[in-house]
């Protein structure tokens, strides 16, 4: 009967008629061994579950939310504006003078970099706000919930040019390098029309802009802008 009544649970959980549970049991003898062990293997499964939904979601390098976690973040706040009378800002940052000192120093030097950027960006923001990574030396920051976006936008973008300008130490090399960042604001009313492709393609040519402008600076979307297309020849664009 111990063991009928085991195996039903055990049944049921697979079978989805169950939620999955760890089993309670007060005996001391093989039928709790099994029990045990089967809440041993629950909770390893239930581990590696947590630790792919968060490679899924984040950027393995820095740690920062991935293109497919922001994306997700993008969506939600845009419908959650099409409600309100707040705007949001979406910040492009390309890194000026990455792609020279991966080259002379190696890709774990430049992964070293990396992280301390990630870093010092996440160091800019608000806890509501999202740093993310694109891949290479790409990052997008998600300012949410203001009045005025552009203006939170452009403080964080100087924050971010500030911080970045001081040397970053990897070992007993000083590194210095800049960044290139294009903003891409929406309000309430835009909401509706706006997509997380439009606001990313929009601050992506804004920060060609600021590339053009002599880099280390930034720029803001503007409709009556044409923006710079994309350079495949960029010496700092990293894929």
């Amino acid at each position: 009967s111990p063991i009928s009544r085991l195996a039903e649970q055990l049944h049921g959980m697979a079978e989805g008629t169950l939620p999955m549970q760890p089993l309670h049991t007060d005996r001391r003898d093989e039928i709790a061994d099994v029990a045990n062990s089967f809440n041993h293997l629950q909770r390893k499964l239930l581990e590696q579950e947590h630790r792919l939904a968060e490679m899924a979601h984040h950027d393995t390098l820095t740690g920062l939310p991935n293109r497919h976690l922001i994306n997700e973040r993008l969506e939600r706040e845009l419908k959650r504006l099409r409600r309100s009378r707040h705007g949001l800002a979406l910040l492009f940052l390309d890194l000026d003078g990455f792609k020279p000192v991966n080259d002379h120093y190696g890709h774990q030097v430049g992964d070293l970099l990396l992280r301390e950027v990630a870093s010092r960006l996440l160091g800019t923001v608000r806890d509501i706000d999202t740093v993310a990574r694109l891949g290479g030396d790409e990052f997008l920051i998600l300012v949410s919930g203001n009045l005025s976006p552009g203006e939170a936008a452009e403080r964080v973008a100087q924050s971010c040019i500030a911080s970045l300008q001081q040397p970053i130490m990897i070992g007993l090399e000083a590194i210095h390098v800049g960044v290139s960042i294009g903003i891409a604001c929406t309000l309430g009313e835009q909401a509706s029309t706006t997509t997380p492709a439009i606001l990313m393609h929009q601050a992506d040519s804004a920060m060609y802009r600021a590339k053009a402008a002599g880099r280390n600076c930034y720029a803001i979307f503007t409709p009556e802008t044409n923006p710079t297309p994309p350079d495949n020849n960029d010496p700092d664009r990293t894929t």
